[in-house]
């Protein structure tokens, strides 16, 4: 019986004393790759970020990233010789101070890119007959976002490698001008990929209109 009591006594000991110790501490610096951002459908980016504590549970963020100039085709588009970069400034706020831990997020995107694209043309000049036709030309695109996202920053499973997870929804407005442009023409286009560079699209007039976001970071804790 007293041998029993002891080791009741011995393990309500040892709970205590695990319970008492701190939780591990949190990550003051990390870097990460941005990973969704390699396999954006239209705009490849190459981007990385610097996450750093601000104060408490507030933390600060800068990403930035080079479009990546790759030939692809977007529905039927050739998109080739780009270049432009992307830069997206956030502040966080974590609800707890653990290795495991949800933020609320507000975040920043902002996107310059210039390039060319081969897209078939519907042209139809008036008083004469209609014809297609393959159409090399150029758009210069800015777009500014913004965002409110929540997320998961998880580095629990190793003391370095970090994974995030973030999404939400936000605010954006997109200015596009084209050059090279056919008169007449209206280029044929089957889906909002290719409809995002399309000089007659709706945002080009720099509408403002409600989108998601959807991101995945992988990473490295410095400190």
């Amino acid at each position: 019986m007293k041998h029993s009591a002891a080791i009741v006594v011995l393990l309500l000991g040892i709970a205590g004393f695990l319970n008492a110790q701190p939780e591990a501490s949190v990550p003051k610096l990390t870097v990460k790759l941005g990973a969704l951002s390699l396999i954006d459908p239209v705009l490849p980016s190459f981007n990385l970020a610097g996450e750093f504590q601000i104060s408490g549970r507030w933390y600060g963020q800068m990403e930035a990233g080079l479009i990546l100039n790759l030939e692809d085709q977007v529905d039927g588009l050739r998109t080739g010789d780009k270049s432009g970069f992307r830069l997206r400034p956030a502040v966080r706020f974590y609800y707890q101070e653990k290795r495991n831990r949800y933020f609320l997020e507000f975040l920043l995107v902002y996107r310059q890119v210039s390039m060319d694209i081969d897209g078939e043309f519907f042209i139809a000049p008036p008083n004469e007959l209609s014809y297609n036709r393959l159409v090399n030309y150029s758009v210069n695109s800015r777009k500014l976002s913004a965002f409110l996202n929540v997320g998961l920053f998880d580095h629990s499973f190793n003391e370095r490698l970090l994974v995030e997870l973030g999404m939400g929804l936000g605010l954006s407005g997109q200015d596009n001008s084209f050059s090279n442009i056919p008169d007449y023409g209206s280029l044929r286009r089957t889906s909002i990929f290719s409809g995002a560079f399309d000089p007659d699209y709706a945002i080009n007039t720099a509408d403002i209109r409600v989108t998601g976001m959807l991101y995945l970071n992988i990473g490295y804790v410095l400190f």
